[in-house]
């Protein structure tokens, strides 16, 4: 879990914008090209369903899941910090090493150690 102001949790300080909403879904799909699709897919929906305080359901398919995906995150970025939370949150346990410049906010998952062969390395420049 990132650390934030907790007040930040029932009071957002503000919305994620369209383009860092768009650049978040495109990181999404990069990562999601590295393994199973649907798998990878419902792994994230899971965490922005519970960001957007709505259920997560089992899409049927990959195109499905990718959809439902967009939907929820639609949802969930009417609290930024919560919504760099479900991706960071997302990230973590699968070990997923991150660096992100999106268009001027920088997030960093994990650790650069790229001689680790267990860890996905995915280095993405929205700005």
């Amino acid at each position: 879990m990132l650390q934030f102001d907790s007040r930040w949790r029932f009071d957002s300080p503000g919305r994620i914008e369209p383009e860092v909403e768009a650049a978040f879904l495109d990181l999404i799909n990069r990562i999601c090209g590295q393994g199973s699709r649907k798998a990878l897919l419902e792994h994230f929906k899971s965490h922005f369903a519970a960001v957007a305080g709505v259920p997560h359901y089992v899409s049927s398919d990959s195109s499905w899941a990718a959809t439902d995906l967009e939907r929820i995150m639609g949802e969930a970025v009417a609290n930024a910090p919560l919504f760099i939370d479900a991706f960071y949150s997302a990230c973590v346990p699968w070990r997923l090493c991150i660096f992100v410049n999106c268009h001027g906010y920088f997030l960093s998952c994990g650790s650069f150690e790229f001689s680790d062969p267990l860890r996905t390395h995915v280095l993405y420049d929205a700005a």
